[in-house]
């Protein structure tokens, strides 16, 4: 006798059941893969981060210190974080504006009482923001300063942009849609 005489069959709803549990396994596995990915990322990003803080404090003739290598490293990410913004400028999906309204991309800074700056640079969406902070910022202009919470540095509102939604692929026109396409032939000749 065959091996799979000896065993019972199964009905296909076993089978179905045999193949969900290993596929939501599987599924499991991935997604955990995904995340240690995620996090190999982050810490090569910061690593990266502090050898370009090193490297800029060698070529100063500054200290290499932890307070001077993570001060270049806060300045060197609120320069990335300046850099994506710009692009998102460039690129028109954010344009400047006077006022925060629901729809706004805010940049700001944490700076405390006496002026001194905590964190030179944040940045996010209002609507991502939570409701208490999002109804002090309603209104708000640049330059303006909100206290976010009691005994905490206030949020000095430096930039405020307006999030163009995406616009929809427009449809081709009857005449390119009349056109021959060019091959490969043509375009060389």
């Amino acid at each position: 006798m065959s091996q799979e005489s000896k065993e019972t069959k199964k009905t296909a709803g076993q089978r179905i059941n045999n193949l969900e549990q290993t596929l939501v396994g599987t599924l499991k596995a991935l997604g955990a893969l995904d995340n240690e990915q995620q996090v190999i990322k982050e810490a090569i990003g910061l690593l990266g981060n502090k050898i370009d803080a090193v490297v800029k404090l060698l070529n100063a003739s500054k200290e290499l210190s932890n307070d001077n290598i993570a001060s270049v490293m806060v300045d060197n990410k609120a320069a990335k974080l300046a850099e994506n913004t710009n692009n998102l400028v460039k690129n028109g999906v954010l344009v400047q504006t006077d006022s925060v309204d629901n729809n706004s991309f805010v940049v700001g800074r944490e700076v405390m009482d006496d002026g001194v700056v905590i964190n030179p640079r944040i940045q996010f969406t209002v609507e991502s923001s939570q409701d208490n902070l999002k109804t002090k910022l309603l209104g708000a202009k640049v330059l303006d300063k909100i206290l976010v919470q009691e005994g905490k540095a206030q949020l000095e509102i430096l930039e405020i942009y307006s999030i163009n939604e995406p616009k929809a692929p427009q449809a081709p026109t009857a005449q390119e849609t009349t056109q021959a396409p060019v091959t490969q032939a043509q375009a060389q000749a």
